[in-house]
């Protein structure tokens, strides 16, 4: 702080420079500065073992039933398997009915809009025709107009 010229300035000023560094002096003095350190390392977490669990294997039982019976209900798994099979194979089947019909529908449709462009076409084709006409007719109208016109005033 002794850099700062205060011979030029006014006595108030002066004081009022010096009280100021005495109190950044002061605040200097007072405020401990703490040292950079390094962070401090988490503890390491205790290894932890999972129990060892033995399950007991209980047998099952297989109800005890008549040949007959037990035929029959083998009968009736194979004919669920073979009901949810066929039901798989008819909606493939649906599925690849419904994509057919839709290629065909699309087919028809594109034939239906090129006859309906070559209508057009066509149709557009014999309005410059009779435009062509037309025009020629009234060409000529105005002609012999003008013929009789020019003949008739003489």
């Amino acid at each position: 702080m002794e850099m700062i010229p205060t011979s030029k300035y006014p006595k108030e000023i002066k004081t009022a420079v010096e009280d100021f560094v005495n109190l950044l002096d002061e605040d200097r003095l007072k405020r401990k500065l703490d040292y950079i350190v390094m962070e401090a390392k988490k503890p390491k977490a205790l290894r932890l073992y999972e129990p060892k669990i033995e399950e007991v294997y209980v047998g099952k039982r297989f109800k005890v039933q008549s040949k007959a019976k037990a035929e029959r209900d083998k009968m009736m798994h194979k004919l669920k398997k073979e009901t949810k099979g066929a039901l798989r194979e008819i909606r493939r089947d649906n599925a690849f009915l419904s994509g057919v019909k839709i290629e065909q529908r699309i087919k028809s449709d594109k034939e239906r809009n090129e006859k309906v462009k070559r209508l057009y076409a066509e149709a557009s084709i014999q309005q410059s025709e009779l435009n062509e006409l037309d025009r020629k007719k009234k060409l000529k109208e105005i002609n012999h107009f003008a013929y009789f016109f020019i003949y008739n005033v003489q």
